[in-house]
């Protein structure tokens, strides 16, 4: 077993291709292309689904930073966070109170706001611990000489993200029972279910986006 197909790398495309395919019926019909979908249109759907996804899920990262009213995180190991959700002071007596944007849970300073890629923290302290939030990102692209997408990889997805893969699979399905709308081929070895596939991919889309709002991390999503 490769380290590429236990989610260590990551997703690639030809890995959500597979498993669309399979949770669509589409490998039925063979090939993606069978479904009226190419490759550089699959993944503007998982630029969609990444999307929705990143609102709600994004990636987590504690940091313990030094800090003298402001912070930059163009040199921190991390990279540049999309945002912050908590800084909490852990070497101040008077201010052990986890911080919320804009105001202390105390109701009293020190407070912070991040503008990117600046951390800016109107505290006494000078040590704080950190939780940054990152979107999960599209890398390794690559295109064909009509400058369309042939693959591309999702790093820090893998299989146990379970809610973007129904989100994509819910995308795919609209994409799929639409075109098929839109078409009648001959030949076809399956039936023309275009309404159903729009209706079950609408009915899926509507769960998953309930259970993001429900599990997500954050009381709010981003953006």
């Amino acid at each position: 077993m490769s380290l590429q197909s236990i989610g260590v790398l990551g997703m690639y495309l030809e890995e959500l291709i597979d498993y669309v395919m399979i949770e669509t019926g589409g490998f039925i019909m063979g090939d993606l292309e069978m479904t009226q979908i190419d490759r550089h249109q699959f993944h503007l759907i998982v630029k969609r689904a990444l999307g929705i996804y990143n609102k709600y899920c994004p990636q987590s990262k504690r940091l313990i930073i030094d800090c003298d009213k402001t912070y930059d995180f163009t040199t921190s190991p991390l990279g540049r966070p999309n945002w912050v959700s908590s800084v909490t002071p852990v070497d101040h007596e008077s201010a052990v109170a986890e911080l919320v944007y804009g105001r202390s849970i105390i109701n009293k300073p020190p407070v912070w706001e991040y503008q990117e890629p600046t951390l800016f923290i109107a505290g006494s302290a000078r040590k704080y611990d950190v939780t940054a939030l990152y979107f999960h990102d599209i890398t390794d692209i690559m295109f064909d000489e009509n400058n369309r997408v042939t693959t591309c990889n999702l790093p820090s997805i893998s299989y146990d993200d379970v809610l973007f893969l129904d989100l994509l699979v819910s995308y795919s399905l609209l994409a799929i029972g639409r075109s098929r709308r839109a078409f009648t081929l001959q030949d076809f070895p399956v039936s023309m279910d275009g309404k159903l596939l729009v209706y079950e991919g609408r009915l899926m889309l509507k769960n998953t986006k309930r259970r993001l709002q429900e599990q997500s991390r954050w009381h709010h999503a981003i953006g």
